[in-house]
């Protein structure tokens, strides 16, 4: 994806995109597993395990190199930084109007979560725990010793995850549209559609209708939304394919939902703001998610933002650019 627009698709930072990519998977996944699937989904089986065990799922022999984040750096040689940080399926460039208008007064430091954008996944963690240590070696590599920290949808839990692992580097924790709560509910094997995902790709036909049906063979049925979030489209060779496909993505939304964050939460030292979207415009933190964040950090300042979808910093940028802004001049200078 690297740094082209992202599409808009009702799948984008949402829980939904397997639930509904997935229907009937279980027909036409398993004669296509190899050992190299079943090698990888026992590795990602363990973290998930662990995940739900509530252990420790950070590996050194998974850590990426600060030469292996992509990243971009804006408003250099201001004296506060502030950290971007983007949800399930996205990269950088969604902070494309959002950035520029932070470096007025701060660093701004944007970068690609791994196995997103320009970043290499590297193995099959993407618990919280492992991309807050990403985090770390990005600031550590640039030399900022402490950083505001915001986090729009999964990227919200990275940085809850590293405000609370890293209370001497966080100078506050800004969380966009995500709740705290761990979910239970059973999945299906994420893993192995992984797998299956990165096939799409090589699937070419002259007929859309033909490579249709071939992915659907794969990855069960695909509505319009689907086809547009994996790219379906016609190459300069004239044959139908899928140009925008991230198997990380399965994975990754599997396993930071699993994630129970309240002890996280609860261990948060720094300032902390939670934005809202509209809970009429399919808002993933709203009522049960709100109030779990009432009993555990009352402290929290929580802003609802009427009339925003779940991203908030596209759909209603002025009233985003205002939150945070007035939190960093107010909450953090107490």
């Amino acid at each position: 994806m690297g740094d082209r627009p992202r599409r808009k698709t009702a799948f984008t930072d949402r829980a939904i995109f397997l639930q509904v990519l997935l229907m009937g998977v279980g027909i036409s996944l398993s004669p296509m597993k190899t050992e190299s699937a079943e090698k990888d989904s026992r590795s990602a089986v363990c973290i998930l395990s662990l995940i739900r065990e509530g252990k420790d799922t950070y590996s050194p022999d998974e850590a990426l190199t600060a030469a292996e984040i992509h990243y971009q750096v804006q408003g250099a040689g201001h004296k506060e930084t502030i950290v971007l940080v983007h949800g399930l399926g996205g990269d950088l460039t969604t902070w494309s109007e959002i950035a520029p208008e932070l470096a007025r007064k701060y660093q701004v430091i944007l970068y690609d979560q791994r196995g997103h954008g320009l970043t290499p996944a590297r193995g099959r963690n993407f618990s919280s725990t492992t991309l807050a240590h990403d985090l770390l070696v990005l600031l550590d590599h640039l030399g900022v010793s402490k950083a505001h920290v915001l986090g729009h949808s999964m990227g919200g839990r990275t940085v809850a995850k590293f405000g609370a692992l890293f209370p001497e580097r966080t100078q506050s924790v800004m969380i966009e549209d995500m709740h705290m709560i761990g979910r239970r509910t059973p999945l299906p094997d994420n893993e192995l559609y992984s797998e299956n995902l990165k096939r799409l790709p090589q699937i070419k036909e002259h007929s859309p209708s033909q490579a249709i049906f071939e992915a659907e063979k794969r990855v069960g049925p695909l509505t319009g939304e689907d086809l547009n979030y994996l790219g379906f489209e016609r190459d300069s060779e004239g044959f139908y394919t899928f140009t925008h496909v991230n198997p990380s993505v399965p994975l990754y939304e599997s396993q930071g939902l699993q994630e129970d964050l309240t002890s996280a939460l609860i261990s948060i030292k720094s300032p902390l703001l939670f934005i809202a979207a509209d809970d009429g415009k399919n808002a993933v933190l709203f009522g049960k998610g709100i109030d779990h964040l009432k009993t555990h950090r009352p402290d929290a300042k929580v802003v609802v933002i009427s009339d925003a979808t779940h991203s908030v910093h596209r759909t209603q940028k002025e009233k985003f650019l205002d939150t945070v802004n007035k939190f960093l001049d107010t909450e953090t200078k107490k």
